[in-house]
């Protein structure tokens, strides 16, 4: 068990500054009305509260989702504590806009940046 543990652990070593093998798809995405609100959180996985801010605005107007909502994240490099996000759900048409959700026509630039700029990532929110 200990020549298993420590084969695995020099493996990690070796692997240390070599760049990740990942599959990498680039998409046309048309553009899409999205309702978001974007905010500070300590990480990532604190986004919960965006997404509560989000839904309570959607839910008092009834309007639902038209796809899988996104978040958009703005810092332009790693961050171990307060990230600046965008909580996304997409839309079919706009919405009247206030102070705590804003609705916006997201689409992707030929540069592959989302407007403002971030990075996207598609998921389902736990709320």
């Amino acid at each position: 068990m200990l020549k298993l543990k420590r084969a695995e652990l020099q493996e990690q070593v070796e692997q240390e500054g070599k760049m990740p093998t990942y599959d990498v798809v680039v998409k046309k995405v048309e553009p899409q009305w999205v309702a978001s609100v974007r905010g500070v959180v300590p990480a990532p996985p604190d986004q919960g509260a965006l997404w509560a801010e989000l839904g309570a605005y959607l839910g008092q107007r009834k309007v639902g989702s038209t796809g899988p909502c996104f978040t958009i994240y703005h810092d332009p490099e790693y961050k171990e504590r307060d990230w600046d996000l965008e909580v996304c759900e997409p839309l079919g048409a706009p919405i009247p806009a206030m102070s705590v959700c804003g609705c916006m026509n997201c689409h992707r630039r030929n540069d592959g940046v989302y407007p403002p700029s971030g990075a996207v990532r598609h998921h389902q929110p736990s709320l």
